[in-house]
């Protein structure tokens, strides 16, 4: 383990604690909020945030302190520091892009249904077809 190594996973560390506070003081914020569209949607962002805030640091603190792989020798040039990965690692890419993809989804939803407040404002959006946009 080198320093750099220490100093990122500190700071991803601390960085990922300071977002679970504040994605909490959002959720508990939006959820006193009367209900609507928005307000889920809100929710639902901070919510994934927060499963960002808790997971992704932990991941790649795990993964900075694995032990670095040696270069293989009995294969051809291409192949010597690849192999295949395991069923932790794939689990772990899994949840790793899902966690750092969903938000972006969450926030273009939310920025679609506010064009549609702002350009039809005097129509009741509904809940249902943002859940089928969200589907």
């Amino acid at each position: 383990i080198t320093s750099p190594d220490i100093i990122l996973t500190s700071t991803s560390l601390i960085i990922g604690f300071v977002g679970l506070v504040l994605n909490l003081v959002v959720f508990s914020h939006e959820l006193r909020k009367r209900s609507s569209v928005a307000r889920d949607l809100y929710m639902m962002l901070s919510l994934v945030d927060f499963l960002s805030c808790l997971i992704l640091p932990l991941v790649f603190s795990i993964r900075a302190v694995q032990p670095r792989e040696e270069c293989r020798t009995d294969c051809p040039e291409y192949q010597r520091y690849s192999r295949t990965a395991t069923v932790m690692e794939r689990v772990s890419g899994t949840i790793t892009w899902t966690l750092v993809t969903t938000p972006n989804d969450i926030a273009g939803i939310l920025s679609i249904t506010r064009y549609l407040k702002i350009k039809y404002p005097f129509r009741q959006l509904k809940r249902r077809n943002v859940w089928l946009l969200t589907g």
